[in-house]
């Protein structure tokens, strides 16, 4: 399982590779890359629905969401809804707290995704 090692303003450490990224996801395969691009221009303090189907279409049982240093990210109910009717446990907190949920879910096993903004 991918692990995030630590965490900074704009700056996530996963698995000892460095990300310099306003968002980062993480795939239950532990793939990683950067939010989309074209979400994060129209909502980049908010997470919508959009932003987690891949993450279950993919598998996960729990996505993990940091929003952000500060809990500057809000999520839409949309989102929260999607992930009820998928039977998918949704888990938002803190950035540096969500971490630690997604690094602790991961380590007994659990099928988890990730959603973690760097930034506020």
């Amino acid at each position: 399982m991918v692990r995030i090692d630590s965490m900074g303003f704009g700056v996530i450490v996963i698995d000892g590779n460095k990300y310099q990224m306003r968002d980062v996801v993480i795939f239950p395969d532990g793939t990683v890359r950067r939010r989309k691009f074209g979400l994060w221009l129209a909502s980049h303090h908010k997470y919508e629905k959009e932003d987690i189907t891949e993450l279950i279409a993919a598998g996960a049982e729990t996505v993990v969401i940091g929003t952000g240093i500060y809990s500057g990210v809000k999520l839409t109910e949309d989102m929260r809804e999607y992930a009820n009717e998928s039977k998918c446990e949704l888990v938002d907190l803190p950035s540096r707290k969500a971490i630690q949920i997604f690094n602790e879910k991961g380590n007994i096993g659990n099928k988890v995704g990730a959603l973690i903004h760097i930034l506020c």
